[in-house]
C-alpha cells in the first residue's frame, strides 16, 4: 500500500481553464492519445470517470434534489447580506 500523496503541495500541475464543452473534449482527446502521469492519489481512469460525471451533471441535471424542508426554504449562499 503507497502513502496517499498531500495534493496541495504538489509541483508541477497545470492551471486549466475552459471556455466551451469543445475547449473540454479538445482537451480529453489530447490526454487520451498520450502517455499521462497523474500528480495525486487518482488513476487516469478515475479523474476520467470524475470529469465525466460532472459532464453529466452538466448536461443532465443533477441526479437527486434536495429534500422538500430544504428546497422550501431559499438558503443565502453569500455572506453579509
Amino acid at each position: 500500500m503507497t502513502t496517499p500523496i498531500t495534493t496541495n503541495h504538489v509541483q508541477g500541475r497545470r492551471t486549466v481553464r475552459y471556455e466551451s464543452f469543445d475547449d473540454i473534449l479538445a482537451d480529453a482527446e489530447q490526454f487520451a492519445a498520450i502517455p499521462t502521469r497523474t500528480f495525486g492519489n487518482w488513476s487516469v481512469g478515475k479523474i476520467y470517470q470524475h470529469l465525466a460525471n460532472a459532464a453529466d451533471v452538466l448536461i443532465d441535471g443533477a441526479p437527486f434534489s434536495a429534500p422538500m424542508s430544504i428546497r422550501k426554504f431559499p438558503i443565502r449562499l453569500c455572506s453579509g447580506y
